[in-house]
């Protein structure tokens, strides 16, 4: 479970991504704070989609 103060994003990330992994597949990153999770948590960097990777790690917007 997430810790108190966290919410339930990092949690639902987590499921998702454990998820994509089981299935054999990739994701393409559209959404900060899935870059930011997976900035925070390189176990799950490999299921960037390396030709689609979205909003790609360490990229950043002005």
């Amino acid at each position: 479970m997430p810790q108190t103060g966290q919410g339930i994003a990092p949690e639902l990330i987590r499921r998702v991504l454990d998820d994509v992994r089981t299935q054999g597949k990739t994701v393409t990153s559209m959404c900060p704070i899935v870059r930011t999770f997976i900035e925070h948590n390189p176990e799950y960097s490999e299921l960037i989609d390396p030709e689609h990777p979205g909003a790609t790690i360490g990229s950043h917007q002005s």
